[in-house]
């Protein structure tokens, strides 16, 4: 097996980033290069776009060789890290022999057939220029989000976003 990928990153970091864009998919591609993770969805009626990437320097340890591009199904990822706990590092490899991501927590080992991405829609991200620039922690983010949720689903939750000021 060539090493294409090592990668090891807190369960904190990489959950929030897998849940968000199980909002829009249940499967993902990963855009994994030398300067990040990228992950783009759009929603199918394309009102909704999401770009987020995780930095190397938001990692354990990070080594790509190459560029990578992996289909994932979120619902297999999310499950195994509910296995993790908040700190937990899991390891990331991958198999380019058998296209299989590799996941390790511990002595647990689960490994992951891959989806084909080209079928995946590989978003535009039009130029758009904002006055403004916020930057939050992931946990943060996530009980935003987790908050927006209730707030659709009734609980009267709201989230107001304001230039102002």
């Amino acid at each position: 097996m060539n090493e294409l990928l090592n990668l090891k990153i807190k369960k904190d970091i990489l959950k929030p980033v897998i849940e968000i864009h199980d909002k829009l998919y249940c499967e993902i591609k990963l855009q994994i290069k030398k300067d990040g993770i990228f992950v783009k969805t759009i929603d199918r009626a394309h009102a909704q776009m999401l770009v987020m990437v995780i930095k190397p320097q938001a990692c354990e340890e990070y080594y790509v060789t190459e560029d990578l591009e992996l289909g994932i199904d979120t619902d297999k990822i999310l499950n195994f890290l509910r296995i993790a706990n908040k700190n937990d590092v899991l390891r990331f490899s991958y198999d380019s022999d058998n296209n299989k991501l590799i996941v390790r927590l511990g002595n647990l080992i689960r490994t992951m057939g891959l989806i084909d991405t080209a079928g995946f829609e590989d978003p535009k991200i039009p130029p758009i220029e904002f006055g403004s620039k916020v930057i939050v922690s992931t946990d943060l983010f996530h009980k935003t989000l987790k908050s927006i949720e209730q707030g659709i689903n009734g609980f009267g939750t709201q989230l107001l976003i304001s230039d102002h000021g």
